[in-house]
């Protein structure tokens, strides 16, 4: 039997690359969860933030009146990359 999976995108907090990965739908993470994985655009190792889609996130925190500290991180990192 196949296992359902999620398309997750990573930011780079150096540079912003957008990077996609798969992960089982009762195995999906919280918004800004942390991985640590390489960026190939950078060439180094760093903790990765995660969203679940770039395009959909940006919307929500546009339309958003009180944004936190990661909400303004990762909006920044979205307009950069």
């Amino acid at each position: 039997m196949k296992k359902k999976t999620s398309k997750t995108e990573l930011i780079c907090p150096n540079c912003g690359t957008v990077t996609s990965i798969q992960r089982k739908n009762s195995r999906l993470k919280r918004l800004y969860h942390l991985k640590y994985l390489y960026c190939y655009k950078c060439q180094i190792v760093t903790n990765q933030i995660e969203i679940k889609d770039k395009d959909v996130v940006e919307k929500e925190l546009v339309n958003k009146t009180h944004l936190t500290k990661d909400d303004l991180k990762v909006l920044s990192l979205i307009r950069k990359g």
